[in-house]
């Protein structure tokens, strides 16, 4: 008799923890992975995806072919179009504009050339391009106009 009370509690026990552990997996499954352990492994993946992604270089790191590449690769772009969005973004260094006041200039120019049918020299995709690496274009801008003072 005492051995049955033993395995009754021991049942009790386990099917309590079960539950206990049930309820704390599904109240955290908000991934596509089920369960608590599927959760965790989701987690420790993406840390280390995190962890092991490659350093992006600098676009004034970078060479004009490997611009070339990536421009073109990334945002359907040709080294001119990248040239001439350095060009605009050197204005800013004359006058005072910001990325978004110089976005507006650009989409009125956008805007005159589709009226009047003249080739278009800017499209959106040079526009995400300058907004995505402002920094960057601003200090590669700079640099440019230093180089063409030099020659």
């Amino acid at each position: 008799m005492k051995n049955i009370t033993k395995i009754i509690a021991a049942m009790g026990a386990a099917v309590m923890m079960m539950t206990s552990f049930a309820a704390v997996s599904t109240s955290a499954d908000d991934t596509s992975d089920s369960g608590f352990f599927g959760q965790i492994t989701h987690w420790i993946t993406e840390q280390n995806k995190e962890q092991t992604k490659p350093n992006k270089k600098r676009l004034v790191q970078m060479s004009d072919l490997a611009i070339e590449r990536q421009v073109l690769k990334d945002y359907n772009m040709t080294i001119d179009q990248y040239y001439v969005v350095l060009s605009r973004v050197s204005y800013t260094f004359t006058w005072p504009l910001d990325m978004y006041q110089l976005e507006e200039q650009i989409r009125q120019g956008m805007e005159n050339v589709a009226r009047y049918n003249i080739a278009p020299t800017w499209n959106e995709d040079m526009i995400r391009f300058m907004k995505d690496y402002w920094d960057e274009v601003r200090e590669a801008s700079l640099e440019w106009i230093e180089a063409i003072r030099n020659n």
